[in-house]
């Protein structure tokens, strides 16, 4: 039997890729609800859940990390977070207790000896939930904002390169992801260009 308090850093680095894996693709299981359209959503609503401070032309700490992940959190500190979108809350919560009840069993714990051994509680549950809602609400007025979109010609040319990411990330097979996830692929391409548009518009030090 495998010792009930014992997680290999593999197993916490795997629960780690699985919930930024589920923040990315937004994919609805049996355990969630549906998460939200952000791109449906009209820019009144998500301007009643945050509004943008300046995002080009700041001066970026990168710090550890990458460069997008460092304009991405100096963009949401220049913003306001006014509420969150309870929908995608839920959907988060959801999404992260399903991972960690996932790794509880394989690592042959009980979910709440899981969530004691790596500090988790409902609360700091919720706060990861938000923030990563807020999140989505700060790039989706970003990229209304900067009026970033995709053209077809840049669909097709990078279909296939992402198709092998996910393959290769995620474990998928190429023939699953060409079938079923060219939407969240477009949307993975979306993000991507936006993020390229912050760190060529942005100083960093």
């Amino acid at each position: 039997m495998k010792n009930r308090y014992t997680i290999t850093a593999a197993l916490l680095l795997c629960l780690v890729l699985a919930l930024f894996a589920f923040s990315c693709k937004k994919d609805e299981n049996e355990h969630t609800g549906e998460a939200m359209d952000m791109s449906a959503v009209s820019s009144q609503e998500l301007e009643g859940y945050a509004t943008l401070g300046g995002y080009t032309r700041l001066r970026v700490t990168v710090g550890t990390g990458s460069k997008g992940e460092a304009v991405w959190r100096a963009v949401k500190e220049n913003a306001k977070i006014i509420a969150h979108p309870e929908q995608q809350v839920a959907y988060y919560i959801s999404q992260i207790e399903a991972q960690y009840k996932y790794y509880a069993e394989q690592a042959d714990m009980s979910y709440e000896d899981m969530l004691s051994e790596v500090g988790a509680t409902e609360e700091s549950i919720r706060a990861e939930a938000e923030s990563m809602a807020a999140d989505d609400v700060i790039y989706e007025l970003v990229r209304r904002d900067a009026n970033i979109t995709l053209n077809e010609s840049e669909k097709q040319s990078l279909f296939g390169k992402y198709v092998q990411k996910y393959v290769s990330d995620y474990g998928y097979t190429e023939q699953y992801v060409k079938e079923n996830m060219a939407e969240i692929i477009y949307e993975s391409m979306l993000y991507d260009k936006t993020t390229e548009y912050l760190i060529k518009n942005n100083d960093f030090q």
